[in-house]
Parts: C-alpha cells; sequence; structure tokens
C-alpha cells in the first residue's frame, strides 16, 4: 500500500491556505505610496459612478509603473483595485454609453498584473471576492459580522453583503479541503472508516454553505442586486453585449478583447467537489465550467486538475464491500443536490424574477436572465443539478 507521504498533495503547494482555503490569507489593504491613486479612485469609485464622474477622475490618472509592484500579494490587491475602477469605468453611463476602449493609465497595468497572476484582466470572483475582504476585529472569530470588504461596487448594502455572504461560504468550505486531502490519502491507503469520516464531514461542510446562503435573504435587496450590482459584474463580447467584438485595451492592442464576467462558476469550491466526487459534467455546461476554471487563480485550478486526473472516489466506493462508505458517499452527493436545488431558487428571485418585472433599469437591458458568466442561467443550474443526480450510486 502507497503511504499518505506518498501521496503528492499538500494543499500550500496550490497557494491553499489551511485558515482560509481558497481566500487570500490576510490580503493586504494598501500598497507602495506610488500607488496610491489607485487605492483612492478604486474606494471612491461606486460614489463617483453615482455622481457620474469617474470617467473624468480616471481620464486624468497618470500611467504608473506596474513593475514596481513586488510579490504576490501586493499585484493581487492591484489587481482588486484596477479591476474595481475598470468595471466602474465602463459600466458609469449603462449599455448605450460604454466606451469602446479603456484608458491606457488603467488597461496597461491591469493587463501586466493579469498576466503575471495568471489572472484574466476582468471582474471575477477571485478579484470581487477572493482578494476583496477583512477582518474588523483580528481577535475575533471570521464570521459574518466581523468582515468588512476592501472595495466597493454600486448598490449599497446589498452589494456588500453579497459579497460578504460569498466570502463567508468560501471561509465554510476551509475544513472540507482537508477531508479533500486526508480522503484522497485514505483511499491510496485502502483506510475506509477515515474515508466514510471524510465523506460525513464534507457533507456537514455543505449544509454550513446552504446556511450562509440562506442568509442573503436578510440583507440582499433583489431590486438592488438586479439593478445596481449585477452589471458592473458583466464581461464584454459576444452576442447580447453592448461590446459584441469586446473592450480595446489601450497600450495593449488594438484588437478588442472579450472576457466572462463575475460568475460563481468561477469559485473553485463546486468544482473541487464535483472533482472529488466524480461528477462528470457534458455538452455545453461541461465546456462553461471548464472556460470558467480561467477565471481562477491558476495554482487553484491546478488543484482542480490533480483531483479530477486522480484516482476516482466514486469507482473505488462502487467497488468497495463497505455498506457505510457507500451510504455516506449517497448522503454526501444528496445533500450537494439539495444545495443546487436551492441555488434555483436563489436565482428565481433575484435573477429570473427581477428581469420580468415591469419597470426594471432598462439602462442595464443586457443584464437580462442570464447570468453574469454569459451562461442561460436557470436551463444551465438545473443541467448542473441533473448531471451531480447521475453521479448517485444507485437510481432512487
Amino acid at each position: 500500500m502507497m503511504s499518505s507521504e506518498d501521496l503528492p498533495i499538500r494543499l500550500e503547494d496550490y497557494h491553499i491556505s489551511r485558515r482560509t482555503g481558497f481566500l487570500i490569507d490576510q490580503p493586504l489593504r494598501e500598497l507602495p505610496m506610488q500607488y496610491a491613486v489607485w487605492d483612492e479612485v478604486a474606494k471612491q469609485a461606486a460614489e463617483l459612478v453615482r455622481c457620474k464622474t469617474l470617467r473624468q477622475v480616471v481620464d486624468q490618472m497618470p500611467l504608473l509603473d506596474h513593475r514596481g509592484l513586488m510579490g504576490y500579494r501586493e499585484k493581487r490587491l492591484a489587481h482588486l483595485q484596477l479591476s474595481v475602477i475598470a468595471s466602474c469605468y465602463i459600466w458609469q453611463e449603462g449599455d448605450a454609453g460604454v466606451p469602446q476602449s479603456l484608458p491606457a493609465c488603467i488597461s496597461i497595468p491591469w493587463w501586466e498584473v493579469s498576466r503575471q497572476l495568471g489572472l484574466q484582466p476582468s471582474v471575477n470572483h477571485a478579484t470581487f471576492v477572493l482578494a476583496n475582504w477583512r477582518v474588523v476585529e483580528h481577535d475575533r472569530l471570521m464570521s459574518l459580522d466581523n468582515l468588512d470588504w476592501l472595495y466597493p461596487l454600486p448598490g449599497g448594502e446589498s452589494s456588500k453583503w453579497f459579497c460578504l455572504i460569498t466570502v463567508h461560504i468560501e471561509k465554510d468550505f476551509v475544513p472540507a479541503l482537508t477531508y479533500i486531502e486526508k480522503g484522497l490519502r485514505s483511499m491510496r491507503s485502502g483506510d475506509k472508516q477515515s474515508l466514510t469520516d471524510c465523506l460525513h464531514g464534507i457533507q456537514r461542510v455543505i449544509c454550513d454553505i446552504k446556511s450562509t446562503f440562506s442568509k442573503m435573504h436578510e440583507r440582499v435587496d433583489p431590486q438592488d442586486f438586479y439593478d445596481r450590482l449585477r452589471p458592473f459584474l458583466s464581461g464584454w463580447g459576444g452576442a447580447g453585449s453592448p461590446l459584441p467584438r469586446g473592450l480595446v485595451y489601450a497600450g495593449v492592442s488594438e484588437k478588442p478583447h472579450q472576457v466572462t464576467g463575475g460568475s460563481a462558476a468561477q469559485s473553485s469550491i463546486f468544482q473541487t467537489l464535483d472533482a472529488f466526487l466524480g461528477v462528470k459534467h457534458t455538452g455545453s455546461e461541461r465546456k462553461f465550467l471548464f472556460d470558467m476554471r480561467s477565471y481562477m487563480p491558476p495554482d487553484h485550478r491546478k488543484f482542480i486538475d490533480m483531483i479530477e486526473n486522480g484516482p476516482s472516489l466514486r469507482e473505488y466506493v462502487l467497488k468497495s464491500n463497505c455498506a457505510d462508505l457507500k451510504t455516506a458517499f449517497e448522503k454526501c452527493l444528496g445533500t450537494l443536490i439539495d444545495f443546487r436545488s436551492y441555488h434555483l431558487t436563489i436565482v428565481a428571485k433575484y435573477v429570473v424574477s427581477m428581469s420580468h418585472r415591469m419597470g426594471r433599469n432598462q439602462v442595464y437591458a443586457s443584464v437580462s436572465k442570464q447570468g453574469t458568466g454569459g451562461s442561460s442561467v436557470v436551463p444551465f443550474l438545473k443541467s448542473v443539478r441533473s448531471t451531480t443526480q447521475d453521479a448517485q450510486l444507485y437510481d432512487d
């Protein structure tokens, strides 16, 4: 049997923290002084959009030399600041007023920092969530009432709560990463009891995530979310976009560049669970989910690839003669199916019903029933749930 030491998996090797998971552990809150203008404009961006003056401010910004940024955490903070400024610049005037290009003072450093990090120059989950948080009081637990965001997007309290709920879901997932790490080792060593315990642990984590997700109702107003925040999480390029050819990043290339907007599919959480539990998506859903990995930090997508290409948990459980292990697997998968059903109810409230109402914000008409990532959200989520059901060991 292969010992646990022989298994080539350590969370730390994939830029994954044992304290915060996929979240940046203790994100930086400021850059060196020469980049202070990025911080100042990013912090004021939502208010400047409200006053319709953000573009005027950005057009007067100097082009700063990104080469002075040192280390991973400085670059992640710079990427966050530039992403907030760029999104607000693009969407300030709504669909009809989108610019064809982004000023060089933003596009050049944003493009180059993105390239160095292996991230996309867009507002995505890695930026808006994984890098955009802080603990208020360090001597207290990382609870919802002890979290704050670093840089706001338009939408007021609803936007803030949406961001912090999503941050806390990432925090909820942290124990599952250790269970997955231990579960892979248990498969290699043949320790069925340990693997059973890991599956029970992952099931509890998914329940915790659903409980946190349900708190969205407490402070996220559906109209604020749909009309005020969603447009600023949108990408550019493709059919239905006010920038169908994409956006020119001035000083980088004269060719328009297309990107997908922020999407829950860009979170590594559920793609990690699918990879571990053996959920095999197909067709356009598989392609979309795979494409979303390019918006994850490179080491996180390598982590998912490693699990996906490793030993199959589902096959291991199927071949096992351990009833407790099979029951634990089915319960864990059933809890994931239940979460995906709940996700559909959230989307129905915050997206579908809002898109159908009379008097919705026509300034951002391109943000309809599609997700900000560009998928037709309800059919996509139903298909993902159906594929998860297909991974069950037994037909109902």
